[in-house]
Order: structure tokens, then C-alpha cells, then sequence
């Protein structure tokens, strides 16, 4: 698949195409000297723009003049505009400055956002957008969204003008910050696509990186010597990160995936109703007659593994592979102790189940990396067909050949 699988696939733009790793973008960025800096008076090399890790002085404005050509006798007066290329990282550590004016309120109609209670996140202009071809003046995004917009990078160009003077274009990726209520409701909007983290937070916790690592080992370790079980031991972590501050409980309450959470369960109580109500006896027994009429007795058990494979295939296209296991695996040991199997060998059948359940290649559905990548990567559905059908004849000739042979039945 490394030398061809590209070959099945015919060149679409996708949305990995406008947006780059974050890592190797950097954007434009204008930050305002404000009257009683500390940086008025001083040269670039004696104030701390220089020491800014992931940001590069691209220019000094003063009025409309550039005066950046002057730098060894440049020094710094209110007013003066500065012109930095930086990474995300680095308009926090700019923010981070007294008396850097990052938002520039006069001439974007910005006000100042506490750090404490912002995030920033990266937002690609829809082609449909009514704000193309607009500068930001003209959109008026602040007041209609109650959000600002810090920088902009365009397709892997630095654009060096003014930030409110660049009229935009479809595919701009916009740096935005602003509160959380306020990005949840501009992601109801269909002016810009919305990327669904935030990209970096603007409270800085990195002091607090050695202890999230100790708890992490901790609760392993825990868990792993037998001193408490494995969910003592995760509750007391996340309670620990709660007290000290690591992660707010409105973070840790988002970051739960709900939807997974609820389809889960859900599926573990069909299972106990498949089984109460010997519904999966029903289907063994249904399985059973098949096997007889369908395979010499000398091939019975391999045909109903090819059989329990195939199901279990078919449905992990459609199903979560969580949800598809919780069914299939007790038909499988229904299945088993119909044709009157030992509890060895009927682990062959819910092994196979289980390996079935994870070899969704098929569709976009029955994964949640495969939906990410069908949106992000502007694939359609055929392409899953094309490429995840050779995958599965793989999975499923090796399955079925390596447990075969390891229980003796080959």
C-alpha cells in the first residue's frame, strides 16, 4: 500500500492542503508601543522583543514610514507599530510583554481580552464567505462576533502589509481569539471552518508539566501493582489535577466524548439483553444449521470462523468497533458451545471477532479516525472501497490462516 495504495487515489484538494502543521506556519502579526512601556527609549537589542522564541521583528513602522532599516539606531517611541512572523506560541509570548499593545484597539476597534479566560484558534475563510475580498475593517468582525482576529497566513506566504489593509481571500487561515461561548457561537456561522481544538491556551501552565507526568505514572503504577483498581486509581489522578489547578473543570467536563461514552454502554446493555433474553442462542442455533448444511463436517469450524468473520466485518463498517465486539462476542460463544467447542478453541472465535471488529477499512463510518480523515482529507466514499477493501482481504486471509494454525485446525 506504501508503493500504490497513492495510485488508487486521484489528487482532490483537501483541507490538510490549506492548513499546514501548525509548527511550520507562522503568521503576520502587528503589535502597538504604548505610552509608558518600558520599551520606550530602548534599543531592539535592549528590549525583550528580541528574546521572543517564536516571533521575528519583520518590521518598525512609525506613521506610515518604515524605519526598520535603521536598526542599530532605532529606538523605540509611543506609537511605533512593530511588525512581527510568528507562531501561535509567540503572540502569547508578545501578549506577555508590558506595554505591547498586540490588539491594537484604535485602529481594529479591539479591546483587550483577559488571557485568563481566552484561547486562541485557527479558522479557515469558507469560499462561500461573505467576508471575502473584505478587510477586516469592512467585515466588522469584532463587533459582530465579539472576537479578534491577531493574524492572518496565506497559503504559506507572509503578506507584509498592515493587517487591517489585507482584504481577504478564500483559504486564509485566521488566528482568533476570544472567549470560549464566543468561538462556540462563531462555529454556528458558516463564514469560517472552525478547527475543533484550540490551538494553544493563552494561560500558561507549563510549570505544572512535572507533576501532570508524576500523576500520569502514578495512577500506572497503581493500577499496574494491584494497590488500587484501575478506576480508583484514574479518579484520584484527574482529582489531584483538579486541586492543583492543572486542568479547570470546564476543560476536563469538554474533553469527555460523550457520544462515544453513551454509544458504549448502550451497546454493553444490548449485549446483556442478547443474552438474557437467549437472542444469541437463537442466532448460534441459526448459525449452526447454516455450518451444517453449508460445510463438510471436516471444515465446520474454520467455515463458521470465516462466517463469524464476515458478520463481524460487516457490521464494524456500519457500527463502532466498541459497539460491534459487545454484540459479537457473546454470539461467538454461543456459537461455540452449539457445535459443543471447549472454552479454548471458543476463544478462537471471539478472538477472531475481535480482530474483525478492529479491521474497519470499509467505509468512513465505522471509525473515528476514518470520518476525520474523509472530512480533512476531501475524500469521498468510493476512495474507502477502493483502498480499504485490499486491507480487509489481508486482515482476513491472516486472521483466519494464523488462528487456524494456532489452534491446530490446519
Amino acid at each position: 500500500m506504501v508503493l500504490f495504495g497513492r495510485k488508487l487515489l486521484p489528487e482532490r484538494e483537501a483541507l490538510s492542503s490549506i492548513i499546514s502543521e501548525i509548527d511550520r506556519k507562522e503568521f503576520l502579526t502587528e503589535a502597538r508601543i504604548s505610552r509608558g512601556s518600558r520599551i520606550v527609549g530602548k534599543t531592539i537589542k535592549d528590549s525583550k522583543i528580541k528574546e521572543i522564541q517564536n516571533a521575528r521583528l519583520i518590521d518598525v513602522l512609525r506613521g506610515k514610514n518604515s524605519i526598520f532599516h535603521r536598526t542599530s539606531e532605532l529606538i523605540f517611541e509611543p506609537g511605533d507599530r512593530i511588525i512581527l512572523s510568528c507562531k501561535p506560541e509567540g503572540i502569547v509570548e508578545a501578549n506577555e510583554i508590558e506595554g505591547l499593545d498586540l490588539f491594537n484597539p484604535e485602529g481594529m476597534g479591539i479591546e483587550h481580552i483577559s488571557s485568563n479566560q481566552s484561547i486562541m484558534v485557527e479558522a479557515v475563510v469558507r469560499p462561500s464567505s461573505s467576508m471575502l475580498h473584505k478587510t477586516l475593517q469592512e467585515v466588522n468582525f469584532r463587533s459582530r462576533f465579539n472576537l479578534a482576529i491577531l493574524a492572518i497566513h496565506r497559503k504559506g506566504k507572509n503578506i507584509y502589509k498592515q493587517r487591517e489593509e489585507i482584504r481577504l481571500q478564500s483559504s486564509d487561515t485566521l488566528l482568533i481569539l476570544g472567549t470560549q461561548n464566543s468561538i462556540n457561537e462563531l462555529r454556528n456561522e458558516d463564514e469560517l471552518i472552525l478547527l475543533d481544538k484550540p490551538v494553544v491556551s493563552l494561560e500558561n501552565r507549563k510549570n505544572k508539566a512535572p507533576l501532570v507526568i508524576a500523576v500520569l505514572f502514578s495512577v500506572v503504577a497503581l493500577a499496574s501493582f494491584g494497590i488500587l483498581p484501575i478506576s480508583a486509581a484514574a479518579i484520584s489522578g484527574v482529582a489531584l489535577l483538579l486541586v492543583t489547578k492543572c486542568i479547570k473543570p470546564t476543560e476536563a467536563y469538554r474533553s469527555v466524548e460523550w457520544n462515544i461514552l453513551i454509544l458504549i454502554y448502550g451497546m454493553l446493555a444490548l449485549g446483556v439483553t442478547l443474552k438474557k433474553t437467549e437472542a444469541s442462542t437463537m442466532i448460534a442455533s441459526f448459525v449452526k444449521q447454516i455450518s451444517i448444511h453449508a460445510f463438510e463436517p471436516d471444515f465446520r469450524i474454520i467455515g463458521v470462523l470465516i462466517l463469524i468473520y464476515f458478520v463481524t466485518s460487516f457490521l464494524t463498517e456500519v457500527l463502532s468497533n466498541n459497539a460491534t465486539i459487545v454484540i459479537m462476542a457473546p454470539i461467538s460463544l454461543e456459537i461455540a458451545q452449539q457445535l459443543e467447542m471447549g472454552s479454548t478453541d471458543a476463544r478462537a472465535y471471539v478472538l477472531t471477532a475481535c480482530i474483525a471488529a478492529s479491521a474497519s477499512f470499509l467505509t468512513p463510518i465505522g471509525y473515528q479516525t476514518n470520518t476525520f480523515v474523509y472530512s480533512v482529507g476531501g475524500y469521498r466514499f468510493s476512495d474507502f472501497m477502493k483502498v480499504g477493501l485490499v486491507f480487509n482481504l489481508v486482515y482476513f486471509v491472516g486472521t483466519v490462516l494464523l488462528v487456524s494454525w494456532y489452534w491446530g485446525w490446519i
